[in-house]
């Protein structure tokens, strides 16, 4: 049963930023499948995003359009007092009828709820219908009691007392709309399991509203926060009451910490709450990039290639997008290699060394492919930015230590070094690389051990899985690391194993080393590989920055260069230097030593 989660909070606290990257670090922290509800709906698993931004292979309901629809209008009426809270309870409403209509058909473990229809409405409530109080202890009671009615009222039905009326003037009103709304299938009134509450200071959340540079909404001034915070406060305890128990209501008190703290804490507090969910074998899983269709059967890709929802909901509906160009993939050598073997490193290195004024018609149908574009795009950033890179390595420090996994052919840090070389030969006997990749063919290793030997670098290639103790222990012994590239397999590799990855790969760089990564957004062709069958995970450069700063980067220094199609973007950060990483490295030591 899917479990239910509201992040609550004033304008200020941060809770849609914190709604939006729950469900990436969820997933990967719990191997379990978290859907999140706010500006955007997603649904995420540890071997793969579901749907989300750009990519919706599965129809979401009809409710998910009214609440976007009534959300616009209620940005764009948020000065109205009376029409702002109107099309924001319509937002809410029909954002939890989608929430409840989506559990009910894909039953994930948890969802994250970026507001509640009911709690939002009692918090704000007093913004716009009633003056609120401060009141003493007899009145308390009265207002305890009188949020307790409201509940039942709204959520069971029976008869309206006085003072709930009083109190709360437009109930009558939320709860004729949600019976004749039942008629239609939407059920917008109902509690969480768990409620989140970011508790911020009205003069804290004003000062963040004043960074961001934005228009400051009607509502955005310390009597209203205040007012606010007082009234979801009073509700929450009462939820708490009718929810049986202290464990219902979290409350952080988030004024002096940092969304990566905050994320911490709200992870903690659900994992505490989470039981029975089970980690799912990882075994037999296909080679990266590929598919189990790929794997066993191509005749039975081009089954699912043919099936009616790829053709007309992908390849009519996004024809424009550069879907007309994958039916003629069959019709060059490029693409006949691709649908042999999916995104093999042999595959990349075609994509990377094509030439396009020597390519036929069909062989540029093929790498212009957006997807296959913004690969090729991501190695000239890549080629620019490790250039640099190492040259101020060599300038600072007169050495340079490097590792990249996967390293595939390793375009991106030979192509760079070629160039350096031409200029300042001397410098090649102070370069260590070290490379890792699965290299399943055998052909990646002689290839760069003898472009390593042209070069006059030290060169080590450890081969096999970069998740996997023993080859970790091979890597590790070499470092710390001045650069570490990790680039091609944040959308591959599942979420669990990759916050693990970039944890582990953090503790074995100095404070001053620079990790050098990229993610992909999704697009057009992410739609296509769900129906196909590719398992992948599409990561905004806002999101992938946020999980960087989650596994012990510095998300907020992170530089990020996007290719010219705004699909491929490479990241460019250093580890976050705290004394918890020192205490860290000191214990790895001593355990070494024993």
């Amino acid at each position: 049963m899917t479990k239910h989660i509201s992040i609550l909070g004033i304008d200020g606290s941060g809770k849609s930023t914190i709604a939006d990257a729950l469900p990436i670090i969820l997933s990967g922290e719990l191997t379990t499948t978290v859907a999140s509800a706010g500006d955007v709906f997603k649904i995420i698993a540890n071997d793969q995003d579901i749907c989300g931004p750009d990519f919706y292979p599965r129809s979401l309901p009809w409710q998910v359009c009214i609440a976007g629809w009534a959300r616009k209008i209620a940005k764009r009426a948020v000065n109205n007092k009376k029409l702002y809270p109107v099309f924001k309870f319509l937002h809410m409403f029909f954002q939890d009828s989608a929430t409840h209509r989506i559990s009910q058909k894909t039953e994930p473990d948890l969802f994250i709820s970026d507001g509640n229809a009911v709690l939002s409405s009692f918090g704000r409530q007093d913004n716009y219908f009633s003056a609120g109080t401060d009141a003493n202890e007899t009145e308390v009671r009265n207002f305890r009691e009188c949020y307790s009615h409201a509940f039942y009222y709204l959520l069971v039905g029976g008869k309206l007392p006085l003072m709930v009326k009083k109190r709360f003037p437009k109930i009558k009103q939320m709860r004729s709309f949600s019976d004749k709304a039942r008629y239609l299938g939407c059920r917008g009134l109902w509690l969480p399991d768990l409620v989140i509450f970011l508790d911020i200071s009205p003069a804290q959340a004003m000062r963040r509203i004043t960074a961001r540079g934005k228009p400051i909404d009607g509502h955005e001034n310390i009597a209203d926060l205040e007012q606010a915070r007082r009234s979801y406060l009073n509700s929450l305890k009462v939820f708490q009451e009718y929810r049986g128990g202290p464990g219902s209501v979290h409350i952080i008190h988030v004024d002096d910490l940092s969304i990566d703290q905050i994320i911490r804490s709200i992870v903690n507090i659900i994992r505490e709450h989470t039981v029975s969910l089970s980690v799912k074998s990882q075994n037999n899983t296909p080679t990266l990039g590929t598919t189990e269709v790929l794997l066993d059967n191509r005749s039975a890709m081009i089954a699912k290639a043919s099936h009616l929802r790829y053709v007309f909901s992908y390849l009519l509906g996004k024809f424009s997008r550069g879907a007309w160009r994958e039916p003629l993939f069959l019709f060059s050598r490029s693409g006949r290699q691709f649908l042999n073997q999916g995104y093999s490193a042999s595959v990349m290195k075609t994509i990377y060394t094509h030439d396009p004024k020597k390519s036929g018609l069909m062989e540029r149908v093929f790498h212009y492919y957006p997807l296959h574009r913004a690969v090729y795009d991501r190695l000239q950033i890549l080629e620019k930015q490790m250039e640099k890179i190492i040259r101020r390595k060599l300038t600072e420090y007169g050495e340079v230590t490097i590792f990249t996994a996967p390293s595939g052919f390793s375009y991106d840090i030979f192509k760079p070094l070629e160039n350096i070389a031409v200029t300042s030969p001397n410098l090649m006997g102070r370069i260590k690389l070290f490379a890792s990749d699965l290299d399943p063919t055998g052909v990646i290793e002689p290839e760069l051990v003898d472009r390593a030997k042209q070069l006059g670098i030290l060169f080590t290639f450890i081969k096999g899985d970069l998740t996997s103790n023993l080859v970790r222990q091979s890597i590790q012994k070499n470092g710390p690391f001045d650069i570490v590239l990790f680039v091609g397999l944040s959308s591959w590799l599942p979420k669990h194993p990759l916050l693990s990855h970039l944890r582990w790969v953090r503790r074995f760089m100095e404070w001053d080393s620079v990790l050098v990564t990229d993610c992909f957004t999704a697009d057009a062709y992410a739609l296509s590989g769900s129906y196909i069958g590719y398992k992948a995970h599409y990561y905004s450069p806002s999101l992938y920055t946020r999980l960087l700063e989650y596994c012990g980067f510095d998300g907020e220094m992170a530089v990020v260069e996007s290719g010219c199609n705004g699909i491929n973007h490479v990241v460019t950060t250093c580890p976050r230097y705290s004394l918890e990483r020192t205490m860290l490295r000191s214990t790895d030591e001593v355990v070494a030593s024993k």
